[in-house]
């Protein structure tokens, strides 16, 4: 449910039973100069135009929410359209990554995942500070993102770099 739904139709879904999950906000960012946000922590960033085993198995590990064939189903999905996927290594072991789509002249970010051992160093913030970079020198000039809307912190690190909500929606489900 969001914006272009038509009115009235979150309520009666309501009123039958459909509970809201997944309360979403998103979030742009203009690209016309290079991210704010820290860099005290300027971890390398591989960049590819395929995700590794690591990319996946690290992804997988964070936001590993989808049923069915589980991962070999996701990676079908993520390898649907072309894309630049960003990867943060550190002793041999992948520790973020985040995917980007450039549509036009935005770029879409996506699949944003630190695992939890790695978090608070800094990781996401290089990941999206890369894509958003490599998506700059390839002509967007705007950026958006979506994340749960309960997630404050990575809410937090997204305003940090220059990102600003500019809308939210939800999904009911029974």
């Amino acid at each position: 449910m969001g914006p272009g739904a038509l009115r009235g139709l979150d309520e009666r879904l309501e009123a039958r039973g459909y509970r809201v999950v997944d309360r979403t906000t998103y979030m742009t960012a203009s690209l016309q100069s290079p991210l704010d946000g820290p860099s005290e922590k300027a971890a390398q960033v591989g960049l590819s135009g395929e995700p590794s085993q690591e990319w996946l198995t690290a992804w997988w590990a964070v936001d590993g929410r989808y049923d069915g064939e589980g991962p070999a189903s996701a990676t079908c999905i993520l390898r649907g359209v072309p894309a630049t996927y960003a990867e943060v290594r550190q002793d041999g072991r992948t520790l973020a990554v985040g995917r980007s789509v450039l549509q036009g002249d935005t770029l879409g970010i996506y699949c944003m995942a630190t695992l939890p051992e790695a978090r608070r160093r800094g990781l996401a913030g290089a990941v999206l500070r890369a894509l958003t970079a490599d998506g700059r020198a390839r002509g967007a000039v705007r950026a958006y993102l979506v994340v749960i809307a309960s997630n404050s912190p990575v809410i937090a690190l997204y305003t940090r770099h220059g990102f600003t909500p500019t809308g939210a929606y939800h999904y009911r489900v029974r």
